[in-house]
């Protein structure tokens, strides 16, 4: 300018990588970014910054009012402007599509306790369920930050996993215990209808034989007539 000032002004885009906080809740969450601005040559003890006082009035004609105020800077050694930036997530779509699906699915998951173990899709059951809450995951991976925080909705659909997982087994544990249970049950009856069958085949029918007085005894009634009618 005519007095000598210089003025440097630049144009263009900042491009930052920032290192977000708050982003264990999402995606509920609110990310904060940080941003410092100074010289990295000029300091305040090095340079002394002028800064000029603006006057503003404010003047109404109708009633004849004046008043007239001046902003006086405070003085500061500070010479870092920090900026923070906070980004709030539309948390809506994520809820559509992975919150609430997957606590439908874990929800219906437990339909396994309500079948009866005699009915054999009860495993089947637990076994596709488990199989849908998995491909779920898999499919909306794409959709989450990769970043070294434990999120929550991982937390949510780990979580829906090992309800899965636990209905499963025991599903495996009830039908283990019940089919053990009638195979003894089965194995008691057969052993009893054999030691029956046994006794009743042991009853010999036992005659004296004229010929040389010793008792002969036969198991078949039809031998008995024969050898009756051969005498």
């Amino acid at each position: 300018t005519s007095k000598g000032d210089v003025i440097w002004t630049r144009f263009g885009a900042l491009k930052a990588l920032c290192w977000f906080r708050g982003l264990e809740r999402f995606p509920y969450d609110e990310l904060m970014c940080n941003f410092k601005f100074r010289s990295t040559k000029f300091y305040y003890e090095r340079v002394q910054y002028v800064l000029e006082n603006f006057a503003f009035s404010e003047q109404q004609i109708g009633e004849r009012k004046y008043q007239e105020f001046s902003l006086i800077y405070d003085r500061t050694t500070a010479t870092v402007d920090k900026l923070g930036f906070v980004f709030k997530r539309s948390s809506r779509y994520y809820i559509n599509k992975i919150v609430i699906p997957t606590i439908l699915f874990t929800i219906l998951s437990f339909g396994v306790f309500l079948l009866d173990q005699r009915v054999g899709e009860r495993l089947g059951f637990g076994v596709s369920m488990l199989l849908v809450i998995v491909a779920q995951a898999i499919l909306t991976s794409d959709m989450l930050p990769v970043t070294k925080e434990r999120l929550w909705i991982n937390t949510l659909t780990q979580g829906s996993q090992y309800f899965s997982i636990a209905a499963v087994m025991e599903s495996l544990f009830v039908a283990y215990l019940h089919f053990a249970k009638v195979d003894k049950f089965e194995n008691n009856e057969n052993e009893s209808t054999a030691d029956d069958f046994v006794e009743n085949n042991g009853e010999r029918v036992s005659f004296l034989d004229e010929s040389n007085g010793q008792p002969n005894s036969i198991d078949d009634e039809n031998v008995t007539n024969v050898s009756l009618s051969e005498q």
